[in-house]
């Protein structure tokens, strides 16, 4: 009993302290009270723990209820220290935001992209600092009492305090994120071809056909290399960026890429600015550049379709060093490169690529002028300047930049007096009163247009001078230039000659150019160097031209012992030039063209072992060997190089048959008149590049018509079996091959009569894989290019590669040139051009076996010319056989059997046909005939869409362009140009409709221009052609047709 009354006191005791604390645990203390007087244990233990679970609720029911109201007499007590907290981060955050903008700032001047995350924090404070300042400023303006100010507002000050304290806590958490430890920016895409600068490019006329050449053969698969020469300021830069910002737009390539050259190339540099570019930042200078090209050439190869622009090429440039793939390796990448050299873009052709070679030249007068006023001002629109100011543009010389920098420096100038002295400045050497024109920018006129040696005042630092192309009289005595490497004086007057001083100061010179103008007159020219002693400190000079000129005695050439290159073309020996068998070093030698009083023997140039180039084409004489000649004067020389062969050789049979002394040959141009003079067992060398040309007749020819691999042969008896072993060497590495004047050459390739094994038939045919261009001349007893038994018996007849042909002047010729088994072997021509074969009946014969093949899909330019007998054109039965997809320009003259040129579905696959001449063909009745059976009915098609030219003229029996009702229906979009001449029996232009020519306003007609004014094709027939006298004939030859092939 006193146990359970102690615990009952103890849990009594226990509730008493929290007691007055709380009516719920005094309820519960009652309870326990009462239930006391059992005194258990295991009741007491459960009351003591509902104790300690009340306590435990009350206890979260006060925090929950307390703290809630106590944070709001805190947004009330401590507002003003929240505001101040607020300001305070805002201040920090601006701080911060500065910095941040600092460093973007500083990554955009390096081009460098601004991260995403960067600019989004840069967003979300902007926002943030500016409702936040607006808060500052509209807490401190509230009114916080109430009840007319009797007692202050609790609620307000509360709302404050709270916002106060929330922007706080957010200002913090937006520094937190704005610590981007200078990470905040990624390296830039990379600049495309459009970003590249360049001066404004102007759309030049008279340059519209050289951007269409350059952009048709970028779309071209056939063609790799695209090389753009000319001079120096013609615009070849501004001119490429304009055509790779086209190709970009135009969707023709997925990159365009550009790099410099310059005059000496640096690999590492144009490889990284390929890769800049790209953005193809992995390629580091401390790699080796075969890494880099390993690299950079698998970079080029991910791309499917590139252009590289390689400007400023001065030279042949390893591709692969650089790391460029092409040809096979990356079908889908297209070069450019710009010149100044014709002579490089040969060199950038190799076997794999097909290169197309583009000219631009110099402004016209025209659009010289319209670029120059662009730059001058319309102040030379005045009478008082008009004459002035053209004469200063043409001195300009179309030259782009030299019409821009002079038009700037006159522009807006209109005193008459300052242009006569501009135009005065521009005719003498160097200006110095033309205001704003400096000597960097004028230099490009500085040499031109010169009567009189420049006065200078001193050349010392000049380490180039280039002079050529003036109408400089006089050199002076003696050249004072100590570091001159390179002089160019070529095409000036031909009255002057050096002093014996001349170069006496000029230690360094290592170029030099003295070739004299093309109409130069060796009758009444001096010696252009006199003096043996001329050269006697010419220690480095490395390139000697010398074209064009007299030579009298040579012997001061000996003293140039380091001479690599001599070029002497044109050029006039009254004397033999045995000094050249002393250069040694010679790896060049150019004779091309030159005249002789007498012959050269084959001794003076055997010793030159170390020679790689040597051009000896078209070399003339005078006299021959025994007529006093001079040339032999070395009798031991002539002894140790014996030359076998007839008596009294030309001196080129005797250079041919030595060849074997010159084992770096590569490089061979020269005309021997007979085959004859070169053993049979002969060994040519293993050239890379030739033109040779076998017969009499090349000696009328100029190399400058020829392109390199070109083999002509005169005056050769029988087909290829016949030909020497030398000869077939070097016509298998022929890409364009002439044969002319041979008596007894009735095939190129007859089988029948070679008689030999079938496997050598096979090596014999191989020579021709390579051939592009073929033309058969002057061949009296020619009948075809393979006998009927070669084609039906031989797989290996074919001509993978030929593009060209041309057959001309072959009266034997009869039946068909190009038969349907012969036809199918050609499928990449291009060009065909027959011409004078009085007995030809028919140029192609498609027979029934090509259904379906679409022959001569590749074809042209289609010439037919003086063909007498010729009955057909195209005789097949539909245009399953033949589809001249391709066609755009043809060429019908002086076939007299002809009554048509196409037949109806024939005329509807001419698609592409842009020029149409039909001119003296007798019998000429429509161009396109009347439809007849043709087999299945085809649907019908408007026809000649892209024709832009067509000629009509003396065309006696002429009817109309087409008779036969509805069979073709025409439609003339882009005829620019008609011209109908002496066509008296022409009734009608077409038989129904005539389709619109939206394009054509005027007709030339019987030596007259003729408006339309609103007439279609029939009405002006009706109205200008019928009742007409017939005239006389206005073209009496093909010789007036424009010369495309």
């Amino acid at each position: 009993m006193s146990s359970s009354s102690s615990s009952s006191i103890v849990v009594g005791s226990n509730i008493s302290t929290i007691y007055n604390n709380s009516p719920l645990l005094r309820r519960f203390h009652t309870a326990i009270s009462i239930d006391s007087n059992s005194s258990s244990l295991l009741s007491l233990n459960m009351a003591m723990a509902i104790c300690d679970a009340l306590i435990s609720i009350e206890g979260k029911v006060i925090e929950l209820l307390v703290k809630p109201v106590g944070r709001q007499f805190d947004y009330v007590f401590y507002r003003v220290k929240y505001i101040e907290d607020l300001r305070e981060q805002v201040q920090n955050l601006e701080a911060q935001r500065k910095d941040v903008l600092d460093s973007i700032n500083a990554a955009k001047r390096n081009r460098e992209e601004i991260l995403v995350s960067v600019k989004n924090w840069i967003d979300k404070v902007n926002g943030f600092i500016l409702e936040a300042k607006e808060f500052l400023e509209g807490g401190t303006n509230v009114n916080l009492k109430c009840f007319n100010g009797w007692f202050p507002d609790l609620v307000t000050r509360c709302r404050l305090g709270k916002e106060a304290k929330n922007k706080a806590e957010e200002a913090k958490e937006l520094g937190k994120e704005g610590k981007f430890n200078n990470n905040i920016s990624k390296p830039a895409l990379p600049l495309g071809i459009e970003s590249i600068p360049s001066e404004q490019f102007v759309p030049y006329a008279s340059r519209n056909s050289t951007m269409t050449s350059v952009m048709e053969a970028l779309i071209d698969e056939k063609i790799n290399i695209i090389g753009i020469h000319g001079i120096g300021g013609v615009g070849k830069t501004t001119f490429v960026k304009e055509i790779g910002k086209k190709a970009k737009s135009n969707k023709h390539f997925d990159e365009v890429v550009m790099a410099v050259v310059s005059q000496n190339p640096d690999i590492k540099n144009i490889q990284g600015q390929i890769a800049s570019m790209l953005g193809f930042t992995r390629l580091i200078d401390q790699q080796s550049e075969i890494e880099r090209a390993s690299m950079l050439y698998a970079r080029l190869k991910d791309v499917k379709k590139i252009l590289v622009i390689l400007d400023n090429v001065w030279a042949k440039l390893n591709l692969a060093a650089v790391g460029i793939p092409f040809g096979n390796d990356h079908q889908g990448c297209k070069i450019i490169i710009t010149t100044r050299r014709e002579q490089v873009c040969n060199s950038m052709g190799m076997e794999r690529l097909r290169t197309k070679i583009v000219h631009l030249g110099v402004l016209s007068e025209k659009d010289s002028w319209d670029l120059f006023k662009k730059n001058v001002g319309d102040v030379v629109d005045s009478n008082v300047l008009t004459v002035v100011a053209n004469e200063v543009c043409k001195e300009c010389g179309g030259l782009p930049i030299a019409l821009v920098t002079v038009g700037n420096a006159m522009k807006g100038k209109d005193d008459p007096t300052l242009w006569d002295e501009a135009a005065r400045e521009l005719r003498k050497s160097v200006p110095t009163n033309i205001e704003d024109i400096g000597s960097k920018k004028y230099f490009v006129r500085a040499g031109c247009n010169l009567n009189d040696w420049p006065k200078i005042n001193s050349l010392d630092q000049y380490t180039g001078i280039s002079l050529m192309r003036n109408q400089i009289s006089n050199l002076p005595e003696v050249l004072e230039c100590p570091k001159l490497q390179i002089l160019l004086l070529q095409h000036n007057k031909n009255e002057w000659s050096c002093s014996h001083e001349f170069f006496s100061r000029m230690n360094a010179l290592s170029v030099l150019d003295l070739s004299q103008q093309l109409d130069y007159n060796f009758d009444c020219s001096p010696d252009l160097i006199r003096s043996p002693d001329a050269f006697n400190n010419q220690t480095c000079l490395r390139t000697l031209v010398l074209d064009r000129i007299k030579f009298g005695d040579t012997k001061y050439l000996r003293q140039l012992k380091t001479l690599e290159v001599l070029s002497l073309r044109c050029a006039f020996f009254s004397e033999a030039p045995n000094a050249i068998r002393e250069l040694t070093n010679l790896r060049l030698l150019d004779m091309t063209e030159s005249h002789h009083e007498f012959l050269i023997p084959a001794t003076m140039v055997l010793p030159l072992s170390h020679l790689e180039e040597l051009y000896l084409f078209g070399t003339k004489y005078s006299r021959r060997i025994g007529d006093s000649d001079p040339a032999i004067e070395d009798a031991d020389l002539a002894a140790e190089y014996p030359i076998e062969g007839p008596e009294d050789p030309d001196p080129a049979v005797e250079v041919a048959a030595a060849l074997r002394s010159w084992p770096r040959l590569k490089v061979l141009t020269i005309s021997i008149p007979d085959i004859a003079y070169i053993p049979k067992d002969f060994v040519f060398p293993e050239l890379e590049s030739f033109i040779i040309f076998i017969g009499k007749s090349s000696s009328e020819a100029s190399v400058e018509n020829y392109s390199p691999n070109y083999l002509v042969l005169g005056n050769l008896v029988g087909t290829m079996v016949y030909w020497s072993k030398w000869l077939k060497m070097v016509l298998k590495r022929a890409t364009r091959l002439k044969i002319v004047d041979c008596s007894q050459f009735e095939y190129l390739i007859n089988i029948e009569e070679w008689g030999i094994s079938s496997h050598a038939q096979q090596l014999d045919l191989q020579l021709l894989f390579n051939l592009e261009e073929l033309e058969l001349s002057c061949l009296v007893t020619f009948k075809g290019i393979c006998a009927a038994s070669a084609l039906t018996t031989s797989s290996w007849v074919c001509f993978p590669k030929l593009r060209s042909l041309k057959v001309g002047d072959c009266p034997s010729l009869s039946t068909v040139l190009l038969p349907f088994n012969l036809l199918q072997r050609l499928q990449h021509l291009e060009k065909l051009r027959v011409a004078e074969c009085e007995k030809l009946e028919q140029v192609f014969d498609f027979g029934s076996e090509g259904e379906g093949m679409k022959l001569l899909s590749s074809l042209r330019d289609l010439y037919l010319i003086k063909l007498p007998r010729l009955k057909h054109i195209l005789n097949c039965s539909s245009r399953q056989h033949v589809q001249l997809c391709n066609l755009r320009f043809m060429s019908v003259v002086s076939c007299d059997k002809l009554k048509y040129v196409f037949q109806p579905s024939i005329a509807q696959a001419l698609h592409q046909l842009e020029v149409l001449w039909v001119i003296k063909c007798e019998e000429m009745e429509e161009i396109v005939a009347a439809k007849q059976n043709e087999g299945q009915q085809e649907e019908e098609e408007r026809v000649f869409k892209s024709l832009k030219k067509l000629y009509l003229q003396d065309l006696p029996n002429l009817s109309g362009f087409c008779t036969g009702g509805d069979d073709c229906p025409f439609e003339w979009p882009s005829l620019e140009e008609l011209t109908v001449e002496n066509c008296p029996k022409m009734k009608t232009f077409a038989a129904t409709t005539s389709g619109s020519t939206p394009k054509l306003k005027e007709v030339y007609s019987d030596e007259s221009v003729i408006p339309l004014q609103g007439m279609d094709l029939n009405q002006f027939v009706q109205t200008h052609i019928i009742s007409k006298p017939p005239k006389l004939s206005t073209i009496n030859n093909a010789e007036l047709l424009p010369k495309v092939m």
